[in-house]
């Protein structure tokens, strides 16, 4: 007999997406960081993400924060709250990413939500959904990167490595902390349980991890900082 979870596969029993309660921690969380955005003022990383022009980095970090804060300034308006569109979306988007990723590694509908209703709620989440950092982005970046990672292993289907490799450049262009995400095992689920090993080189999720992050390498050959 079949169970749901029972074993880790391209035959693993996925049930659905628990639409409902993802939607509903959504928006939730939606409101509270909307109605909370106006308070505590610009802080520190903020106000330095504003101030800078654009360019291909900087001496401290990638461009993509500082391009986002400036899109979110022309588009809302140069205040706090449009800096804080942005974290907002990362982190309301976060929750789908995390629920699908329990939804691929077998969990239930009551799993999901719990994963997203857990997420919502935690001091990270509101932390970094609240203020504009470049922890903001990492959110949903790195979970879309492991949600992509679990379903070239889960599915068999090695497409999804090139679709990590372009999440995990993207992130590039905001952190350079991901490589160690990029570095990190990846799960490898036979019939007997859940293990770790590393996976083989891929060529093509590290070319589509190199591509997006080369304009800021360009820029710090000659800005060695």
């Amino acid at each position: 007999m079949t169970t749901t979870g029972a074993r880790a596969g391209p035959g693993l029993v996925r049930d659905p997406l628990a639409r409902v309660p993802v939607i509903t921690a959504m928006v939730a969380l939606l409101i509270v960081l909307a109605v909370l955005a106006p308070e505590y003022g610009y802080h520190r990383d903020e106000l330095y993400f504003r101030m800078l022009p654009p360019a291909w980095g900087y001496t401290d970090q990638p461009p993509l924060t500082p391009l986002l804060a400036r899109a979110a300034i022309a588009v809302f308006g140069d205040s706090v709250v449009a800096l804080r569109v942005v974290p907002l979306i990362c982190a309301v988007a976060s929750l789908p990413v995390l629920a699908l990723i329990t939804r691929e590694v077998g969990g239930s509908r009551r799993a999901q939500a719990l994963t997203a209703w857990g997420m919502a709620g935690a001091t990270l989440t509101l932390q970094f959904g609240h203020l504009l950092l470049t922890a903001s982005l990492d959110l949903v970046v790195w979970p879309a990167a492991l949600l992509c990672a679990i379903r070239a292993v889960t599915r068999e289907d090695g497409r999804w490595w090139l679709v990590a490799g372009v999440v995990i450049g993207l992130s590039s262009a905001n952190k350079l902390l991901v490589v160690i995400l990029a570095g990190s095992p990846a799960p490898d689920p036979p019939a007997s349980g859940w293990q770790l090993r590393r996976q083989p080189a891929r060529q093509e999720p590290a070319g589509a991890t190199a591509w997006p992050a080369r304009g800021h390498q360009r820029w710090c050959r000659p800005h060695p900082g």
